[in-house]
């Protein structure tokens, strides 16, 4: 299950669902490190697609890699968000994917089209 899971945070990574990962109200205004100051009753985000094609948080963001997380853990997958914000349902959401992929796989007689062996 461990492969299981690094390849669906692998698919999830390279085709998110959302370009941003979470929204935020401010309550009270504050400055970041750059100088930018963020006022209050704004609402901000974060492009989690954009950390998904950063070298910085990933090796070769641009290449697929199934086992990416599970040779290099990280903390970094935001689809479901992050911390005390993440989404409550994440995981019966990764189980019912796992759920439907093995009904797929035992129901299923799934072949390459025209006898083709690769893609």
């Amino acid at each position: 299950m461990e492969k299981l899971d690094s390849y669906m945070k692998e698919v999830m990574r390279v085709s998110p669902s959302f370009l941003t990962s979470f929204v935020r109200y401010v309550e009270k205004g504050f400055a970041l490190s750059t100088g930018h100051h963020i006022p209050a009753g704004v609402m901000i985000e974060a492009s989690a697609a954009s950390i998904y094609k950063d070298n910085e948080f990933y090796q070769s963001p641009e290449s697929f890699d199934g086992f990416r997380s599970l040779s290099r853990p990280t903390k970094r997958a935001l689809n479901f968000g992050y911390g005390r914000h993440a989404c409550p349902g994440r995981f019966f959401a990764a189980n019912e994917i796992k759920m439907v992929l093995a009904r797929m796989l035992l129901q299923y007689d799934v072949k390459m089209p025209d006898g083709k062996t690769d893609m």
